[in-house]
């Protein structure tokens, strides 16, 4: 059964409005629905789904963003929230996260991360969705727009080298 259909992608396709749900809907989902859901859309109209990439964060990205920005989200986010979500990160995006809240914000989500034990990977999902849809919420109320301008995902993996011709003489 397939999760996507082409009338679905039409609806999204119609305002920006409709390709920050679909963001939404990418960023939100479970990594396996989401895999489903860009196979699908890949196929279907693989240049929308570009144009959608684009406009999608993962909160593994969320250092990519510029640093009022990334400041404004983590300072809406409870310290709960952000001791799970930092919980299965890597030190340097840590670090990161870490270094931009306020010092009284990092010791309480320090705090929380000493008293919480050990969360199970969903709980650790829900936690970094949270704080995207905190982005997202923020970006509805127009304190600015929550998307990557520059981001690893976005580089190209290997340059092509063009062939220069040149007519013999």
């Amino acid at each position: 059964m397939q999760a996507v259909r082409l009338r679905d992608i039409q609806r999204f396709k119609k305002t920006r409005a409709g390709l920050i749900e679909f963001a939404c809907i990418l960023e939100q989902s479970h990594p396996k629905v989401r895999e489903k859901i860009l196979e699908e859309v890949g196929q279907l109209d693989p240049s929308f789904l570009r144009m959608a990439l684009r406009k999608v964060v993962f909160f593994e990205e969320l250092v990519f963003l510029d640093e009022s920005c990334l400041a404004e989200i983590l300072t809406q986010a409870s310290p709960k929230i952000l001791a799970f979500a930092l919980v299965h990160s890597d030190e340097s995006f840590k670090t990161k996260v870490m270094g931009t809240l306020g010092y009284r914000k990092m010791r309480q989500v320090m705090d929380e991360q000493e008293k919480m034990g050990t969360p199970d990977s969903n709980e650790v999902l829900g936690a970094q969705i949270q704080v995207l849809k905190i982005g997202r919420e923020l970006e509805a109320k127009n304190k600015f727009i929550f998307e990557l301008l520059d981001c690893p995902r976005f580089k190209k993996a290997t340059p092509r080298k063009h062939l220069r011709l040149v007519d013999k003489k």
